[in-house]
């Protein structure tokens, strides 16, 4: 009788396949940075602004000066007073708000300017002085500009405007005795719409320097603005031009001198 050896196998289930998975996850982050050009600083809001100039920024982002009869000049509150020592008012340009509007005066003698003499000087609230007839035209272009038919000086032809209430205004001297007498006329006026943005500048007549006149200014906030700074002959030149299509073309402090003997300019 033979033995049946029978041999059990015993089946295991199999090991369990563990599989490391890793998933990276990967959060974008986008920083918005606002480049602001030369001279202007970003506001938390993204804007850009001028803190030397700037009323609502004057110094610092945010700092606004204390009163309505303050400017910013250099990052610097400051006092608005007129500077001409003995300064006459220009009557047509007082007591109310003026846009695009002129005054004419009588001087006790007369100035010259491109070999042209008068004694009867036009001045407009847009920072333009006429010696001939003159405009109240507000939109600035290049020179020579056909709205002006005799010798001009635009100290900053822009759409200036003077607000009621302020010491805004144009005003005008004479000092000294002949014949080394100096007029001046002293302006002090705002961009249209925007009383914080002060402009303050005068314009200088020799007596003994014929054919020259010089530019003296203050205080200049242009805003948006691109005032045309020169000088012309005529409707059709010649000229002498210092700037045009600029904002805030000309820093405080800065003194322009035409010569339109010569053509030229100096600073």
């Amino acid at each position: 009788m033979g033995n049946s050896n029978v041999i059990s196998e015993t089946r295991f289930p199999p090991e369990p396949t563990t599989i490391s998975i890793t998933i990276t996850t990967t959060t974008t982050t986008t920083a918005t940075t606002t480049i602001c050009p030369a001279g202007y600083v970003p506001t938390p809001s993204g804007t850009c602004v001028n803190t030397q100039l700037d009323f609502h920024n004057c110094g610092s982002v945010g700092y606004v000066c204390p009163s309505t009869n303050s400017s910013c000049s250099g990052g610097t509150c400051i006092t608005r007073r007129v500077r001409l020592v003995g300064a006459v008012a220009v009557s047509a340009l007082t007591g109310s708000n003026f846009d695009d509007s002129l005054g004419t005066i009588t001087l006790p003698l007369s100035i010259t300017l491109y070999s042209y003499s008068s004694n009867s000087i036009t001045v407009t609230s847009n920072g333009v002085l006429c010696l001939g007839s003159c405009s109240t035209s507000y939109s600035s272009s290049s020179l020579p500009s056909a709205n002006f038919a005799g010798p001009t000086v635009f100290g900053l032809w822009a759409d200036l405007y003077i607000f009621a209430g302020t010491i805004q205004g144009i005003y005008y001297g004479v000092t000294g005795s002949a014949p080394n007498r100096i007029t001046t006329f002293e302006f002090m006026e705002s961009i249209i719409s925007d009383p914080s943005t002060n402009n303050q500048f005068q314009i200088i007549f020799y007596e003994n320097l014929t054919n020259i006149v010089k530019c003296f200014y203050i205080e200049t906030n242009s805003g948006t603005r691109v005032p045309t700074v020169g000088v012309q002959q005529s409707a059709t030149g010649p000229q002498i031009t210092y700037s045009a299509g600029q904002s805030n073309p000309v820093a405080a402090n800065t003194i322009i001198t035409y010569n339109t003997n010569t053509g030229t300019y100096t600073l």
